[in-house]
């Protein structure tokens, strides 16, 4: 019913959300609490994983299917995935099979599509004062906007040193870009705070002995461009160095002969 047009899938969304509402849950939690039971009957595991597929494939826009995709993760699917892949090992169902390869599929496809995303905004927003200004907007009168302007004023507080604090930008870029463009295309799990155990200092010092050696590098190739460019010009000029000699030793030996016959 879901996958048949707009209207259906709608209608479907509003009931479960309805039906949330009304028990004071998640308006998927109910389906992820059958799928996580031991003693449901295989038929309905593999009906509820074809409705989530046909759930999350439907809508057009990559935001809208990762967002159903990361509530039907929140609510449990996260946790109950890799249980249904061991079982399925174990009896073969290739219904199973089948739901779990499109759900992975699916996934797959989202996180591409949101790579590509990335590099049109990139290719697109050239300016940091305009994506600063577009983050502004989007984000102003919302509570996002404290947090955003929290991450400001940290970023005022890395060191200005010349070395370190380029490295202190390019690990918070490698972050963000972990963070946002999660693998298997759902959001990241939101509960995780291990961050106090990262020693950051010594990632920093590490980052900055790598940009040292690579600035090595780029000097060594530089000098060895230069070397072989000269090597040519001397390889060229080689060719010429003979015939000026022999016209020396030519002249050097009529010298002698001229010399000699006055002797005599």
């Amino acid at each position: 019913m879901s996958i048949v047009n707009e209207k259906a899938h709608q209608t479907v969304l509003e009931a479960l959300t309805s039906f949330g509402e009304l028990i004071g849950q998640p308006r998927f939690q109910v389906l992820m609490d059958k799928l996580k039971g031991r003693d449901e009957p295989p038929q309905l595991t593999n009906a509820i994983i074809t409705f989530v597929n046909a759930l999350t494939t439907f809508p057009n826009e990559v935001d809208f299917r990762m967002h159903l995709r990361n509530e039907f993760m929140n609510c449990g699917l996260r946790e109950v995935l890799p249980d249904l892949q061991n079982l399925n090992r174990s009896v073969s169902d290739d219904e199973l099979t089948l739901q779990i390869s499109v759900l992975e599929n699916n996934r797959d496809d989202d996180f591409s599509e949101l790579t590509q995303k990335l590099g049109d905004i990139q290719a697109e927003f050239e300016d940091p004062l305009e994506v600063f200004h577009i983050v502004m907007n989007q984000s102003k009168n919302t509570e996002v906007e404290s947090t955003i302007l929290s991450i400001l004023q940290h970023f005022l507080l890395i060191r200005d040193d010349p070395e370190a604090k380029p490295q202190y930008f390019r690990l918070i870029d490698d972050v963000i870009s972990q963070i946002v463009l999660q693998r298997g295309g759902v959001d990241p799990d939101f509960k995780c705070r291990h961050l106090e155990d990262v020693d950051v200092e010594r990632i920093i010092d590490q980052q900055i002995d790598e940009q040292r050696l690579k600035d090595l590098e780029k000097k060594t190739a530089e000098l060895e461009e230069s070397l072989a460019i000269r090597q040519r010009e001397l390889d060229e000029s080689e060719p010429s160095i003979p015939k000026h000699s022999s016209i020396i030793k030519l002249k050097f030996r009529n010298s002698k002969k001229k010399r000699s016959r006055h002797s005599f």
